[in-house]
């Protein structure tokens, strides 16, 4: 988020005492093509009159490009007041959550194009959700965009596309939320901007993954190669490449150039094409998450003259960063034809521009078969790297080289591999601290019932979270050592949700006051358990006590017991 649409928002924030609690509370939205039980959630003071506020959600539009368009829009009618208890929930027509009957309840309805009935909210991009006064848009319509009913969008306020609203139809904001699916302060390739001065995310889920070796940064499997009417092969649309998974994925990117790779042709479906970069079957070797062989990525020779192919040279590059991480290395599946390219050089940049060559040239087999280049450290943790494979030695204009699977692996040898993907569907919850807590959200997880206080403590490691060993959708763990232990190595588990993989990780921590040791009762850190810390725990006798070891809020004879039988010198 630029410096200068944060200062924009914040200067708009409205003080009226009219509206000055009213605020966004709660956001549950669902995974593409449920929208069940999504809702919106407003608090404030009883009885506060909201009527003539607007609801904007602005995102990209039609089609999928662009940023800061209103894709959703609500006035509230003149006389629209908060519950007697201080809450309004607006939510989807295939509400199944109970709802206190004590806040105001408004449903938004089916869409009336048959072929488009979904009117809630979009729910996979960066959104920014604001509560504003005087709202004076040209936008019309209540509820959704009409995107299908007459394939326009709503009004773009950041008409060109900067992260900056050029246009701000309203007097004030009451209030706002910018919600992201992707880290970082600008936004992935092909997601559109954020805006305002409060940001929630990023929404990510996790699983676990069996992995050949270390955790995958970026991961190319060249399945989305197929050409409109069938066939394979690529497009000038195509590149640069996103990469399809791994711990870097939105960050990373594939492209080409040298020899001839930019040439094109149209092709019998009329698309055009490049002509000497194709996408030949694939294979399922070194593919993860259970991929089909589908496509690959295959340079050709080129116009061939005096025995030289005129792709000698040409190049695919990869762009990624290895911030944090050790022993990284590029593997892929590759193969040749009989008069492919048969010396392919590996280099490496951190600036894009100049390479130094690593290693020896490869010569690919003649089938399918496995190419790692282990870089010794050479690219490990930083910023952004650019890695290049550099083909030579065909001696036919479509001898080619095929690659699959493309990974950028880190060491050591590890079981299980975190991978992250968009978590839908997700809740956006503000805990009683006025910070926005995130993660995915079912009927049967729910935070808390719509239209009451979410009643979700500040958190901090060490501080009401719950026990590191049990996933919850809140960050964190009580545990202070184990809990700073697990999120200095992996700090997802502080920054967004204590999950399964946390849970997992914190079931090894060791040290002082760390699960397992009976030291969470050394109280005083010298490494025993003894009478001063008795002493320090007599001493915070009572509820909300700073020495609750159960984390039940308060010191009493259960913290009592946990402190004599830890008693003694502290193990580890």
């Amino acid at each position: 988020m630029s410096t200068a649409t944060r200062a924009l928002l914040t200067s708009l924030v409205l003080t009226s005492p009219a509206y000055a609690q009213v605020a966004f509370n709660e956001i549950r939205l669902d995974q593409p093509g449920a929208d069940v039980d999504e809702f919106i959630e407003l608090r404030g003071a009883a009885g506060a009159d909201v009527g003539g506020l607007t609801l904007l959600i602005l995102g990209d539009g039609t089609p999928e490009t662009g940023s800061g368009v209103v894709e959703w829009k609500y006035t509230f009618p003149a006389g629209t007041v908060l519950g007697s208890n201080g809450f309004l929930v607006l939510h989807g027509p295939g509400m199944t959550l109970p709802v206190d009957p004590a806040s105001t309840v408004i449903s938004w309805p089916v869409g009336v194009d048959p072929a488009f009935p979904d009117n809630g909210p979009e729910n996979s991009d960066n959104l920014t959700f604001l509560l504003v006064s005087g709202y004076s848009g040209t936008d019309t319509f209540e509820w959704r965009a009409p995107y299908v009913v007459n394939g326009s969008a709503g009004q773009d306020l950041d008409t060109n596309d900067d992260g900056v609203l050029e246009i701000t139809p309203w007097t004030a904001i009451v209030d706002s939320v910018a919600v992201k699916g992707t880290p970082g302060e600008t936004p992935a390739a092909g997601q559109d901007w954020w805006y305002g001065s409060t940001v929630a995310g990023p929404f990510i889920g996790r699983f676990l993954q069996t992995a050949t070796t270390g955790t995958t940064l970026a991961y190319w499997n060249q399945n989305s190669n197929s050409l409109p009417g069938g066939g394979f092969g690529f497009q000038p649309g195509d590149f640069p490449q996103s990469a399809d998974g791994g711990l870097f994925a939105t960050q990373s990117s594939l492209r080409f150039g040298g020899g001839l790779t930019d040439a094109t042709l149209v092709n019998g479906n009329g698309d055009t094409v490049y002509q000497w970069l194709q996408s030949f079957g694939g294979t399922t070797s070194g593919a993860l998450n259970g991929d089909p062989s589908g496509g690959s990525i295959a340079l050709q020779g080129g116009t061939v003259t005096g025995g030289v192919a005129a792709n000698d040279g040409a190049y695919l590059e990869f762009r990624l960063p290895t911030t944090d991480w050790t022993g990284v290395q590029l593997t892929f599946f590759t193969q040749r034809t009989g008069t492919g390219f048969n010396s392919n050089q590996v280099s490496y940049s951190f600036d894009g521009v100049d390479f130094t060559a690593f290693g020896d040239p490869y010569t690919p087999a003649a089938t399918w078969a496995n190419q790692t280049i282990n870089f010794g450290g050479a690219i490990d943790n930083r910023p952004e790297v650019w890695v290049r494979i550099a083909f030579a030695g065909a001696t036919g204009a479509s001898g080619n080289n095929r690659l699959d699977n493309i990974q950028f692996l880190t060491n050591p040898v590890t079981e299980t591999s975190v991978v992250t993907t968009y978590g839908v569907p997700f809740y956006v919850v503000r805990n009683d601290a006025g910070q926005w807590l995130v993660g995915p959200g079912t009927p049967a997880t729910g935070w808390d019932t719509p239209g009451r206080d979410n009643a979700i403590p500040a958190l901090t490691c060490g501080k009401g979270a719950g026990d590191c060993t049990t996933a919850r959708e809140t960050p964190y763990c009580s545990d202070e050592c184990c809990c700073e232990t697990v999120c200095a190595a992996d700090p997802f588990c502080c920054e967004v949700r204590w999950d399964s993989i946390c849970a997992t990780s914190a079931a090894d921590c060791s040290g002082e006051g760390c699960g397992g040791t009976g030291c969470v009762a050394d109280l005083n850190g010298d490494g025993s358990v003894d009478g001063v810390d008795l002493g320090v725990m007599l001493g915070n006798w009572g509820p909300g006590g700073e020495t609750d070891l159960n984390q039940d809020g308060a010191v009493d004879g259960v913290d009592l017991g946990i402190l004599l039988g830890g008693w003694g010198a502290c193990a580890g």
